[in-house]
């Protein structure tokens, strides 16, 4: 256990060490970050749920690094998230488990008679259930969220002008997003702007996580470039204190 404890640190400093010194040069000076996603397949909604992931990224960022807001001009030395997401339609839901495994137990039954295995019957049996039981599996694990999201699968990049080597790669897909998708009740489960929105937010908590992470960032005030520096108001001036009017002397009454 001493041993762990004294070797966690020189760990963490080699890892540092052998990054590229750009990469350590952002995270000890992040400059300000634009963010542009990319949604394919190309159809009705793809260019709306890309413009729904960059608000919610840079809402998220903001509160990390300097965040460029959509139509700024950015500053020159500013760098990319770049964002290419694939939608491949929506997660497993009721109904297809049974066909998942008739399909499955169909094929191997067929492969395993050509091969002229007397227990066809069995293995196709055997694995028709055994892919049925993970098909239902993958229902339950998005069921209690009340809509079942897209199944996307994503790349991220982080990069600066004049390099094409990113400052930061991460893979992300429906799996990485199950533990901070948003539940949906009554008719917002069936909206599907509201499923969206919902999707785009875990989207960003996940990926500005990762790379908070990576370059130590720590949350503060969001910040957005080209926004007007709001000064401290002054503090109110004390109230002077007023010394009360001195009571004038009561008169004694004439001795007659």
């Amino acid at each position: 256990m001493r041993r762990a404890t004294v070797l966690a640190p020189a760990a963490l400093l080699l890892l540092v060490a052998c990054q590229r010194p750009e990469v350590e040069a952002f995270r000890q000076h992040p400059r300000s970050v634009v963010v542009a996603c990319t949604v394919t397949p190309e159809g009705p909604g793809s260019k709306d749920f890309a413009a729904t992931l960059e608000a919610a990224l840079r809402v998220r960022l903001a509160s990390r690094v300097t965040v460029v807001p959509e139509g700024v001009t950015p500053p020159p030395d500013a760098v990319r998230l770049e964002v290419d997401l694939k939608r491949k339609g929506v997660v497993s839901h009721s109904g297809n488990a049974a066909a998942v495994g008739v399909g499955v137990g169909a094929s191997v039954g067929v492969l395993s008679a050509a091969a002229g295995d007397r227990d066809w019957f069995f293995d196709g049996l055997f694995w028709g259930l055994f892919a049925g039981s993970n098909a239902a599996a993958g229902e339950d694990r998005y069921s209690w969220l009340g809509y079942y999201p897209d199944d996307i699968s994503s790349d991220v990049r982080l990069m600066q002008p004049g390099d094409p080597e990113p400052l930061a790669v991460e893979s992300i897909d429906t799996s990485d997003l199950l533990q901070t998708l948003e539940p949906l009740r009554g008719d917002e489960g069936t909206d599907e702007t509201r499923v969206e929105e919902a999707e785009a937010q875990a989207f960003a908590r996940v990926v500005v996580s990762r790379l908070a992470d990576r370059f130590q960032w720590r949350r503060g005030a969001p910040s957005y470039y080209g926004a007007p520096v709001v000064a401290p108001e002054a503090p109110a001036p004390a109230p002077q204190s007023i010394d009360p009017k001195p009571e004038e002397p009561v008169p004694e009454p004439a001795k007659s």
